[in-house]
């Protein structure tokens, strides 16, 4: 895992999440036909953002321990 320590990881995560969701808004809110973020008001985004990013968190975590 080289010279990142394990609390560094959640900070990567989360700068790889405001990114996602500043390139998720900017989509959105352009004219650009994605089904995926057109679909039901941007829902699957919206329903995937917590688990997604827990699970990132927890496979960090199995790598790092286990």
């Amino acid at each position: 895992m080289g010279s990142i320590i394990y609390l560094e990881y959640f900070y990567l995560v989360m700068y790889l999440a405001v990114l996602t969701v500043s390139l998720n808004s900017i989509a959105f809110a352009s004219n650009m036909n994605v089904p995926f973020i057109d679909a039901k008001d941007n829902i699957y985004v919206k329903v995937l953002y917590w688990p997604v990013i827990m699970g990132i968190l927890l496979f960090i975590t199995l790598l790092n321990f286990y």
